[in-house]
């Protein structure tokens, strides 16, 4: 963990992009841009970025579950949030 994450962040407009890069004693360990287009927000839009790849979506949404359950199943303890236990 002993990393330099270095942030890129364009100015938000009609595009918006975000680059990060993790170095690792001087090399590169990880990096990844991603680049998004502005569009409006309107009632239907959600369901239009989800509607073309259902599959996809009940994939990811299948794999955050199982991914849950084979945590809970190997024994991990809940802990409350300190906020909280603090009550």
């Amino acid at each position: 963990m002993d990393q330099r994450y270095d942030w890129r962040v364009g100015e938000p407009g009609t595009t918006l992009s975000v680059h990060i890069e993790n170095r690792e004693r001087g090399e590169r360990a990880f990096e990844a841009t991603l680049s998004l287009a502005r569009r409006e927000l309107t009632r239907g839009s959600p369901a239009s970025a989800t509607v073309p790849y259902p599959f996809a979506t009940l994939r990811i949404l299948a794999l955050i579950y199982a991914h849950a359950v084979a945590i809970r199943l190997g024994g991990i303890r809940i802990h409350a949030h300190p906020a909280r236990a603090a009550r």
